[in-house]
């Protein structure tokens, strides 16, 4: 009796631990787009990815090359909690698009109060 109590009491915890592990950046993250109008366009005018990409090393201080690996919110909580904000070798791109998602969010608000 205290056994099978114990293992439904083990199996929902386990149960309850994966879905606020799935549920809370998928939540976040949606919560966080629900406020902003549309989405970024890929650029039309590649001429100036040399300098574009000059810029983002200058930005970031660092000489290696620029790279965007796809995120989703899971990925992303995963950097954010392993990896050392200092340590720009294991960047996965995530500064590169911050900057750009900032820029574009910024201007692209349904609600300012929210910004404040």
């Amino acid at each position: 009796m205290i056994r099978t109590t114990l293992r439904n009491v083990a199996i929902a915890f386990v149960c309850g631990a994966g879905i606020l592990v799935i549920g809370v950046p998928l939540g976040l993250y949606v919560l966080g787009l629900s406020n902003i109008e549309g989405r970024p366009e890929p650029p039309t005018d590649t001429n100036h990815i040399a300098a574009d990409t000059a810029l983002l090393q200058q930005a970031f201080r660092s000489s290696a090359p620029v790279t965007v690996h796809v995120l989703n919110p899971w990925t992303y909580a995963a950097t954010l909690l392993t990896e050392n904000p200092e340590d720009w070798r294991a960047d996965n791109g995530s500064s590169a698009v911050c900057l750009i998602a900032r820029n574009y969010n910024y201007k692209h608000l349904k609600n300012r109060k929210m910004s404040s």
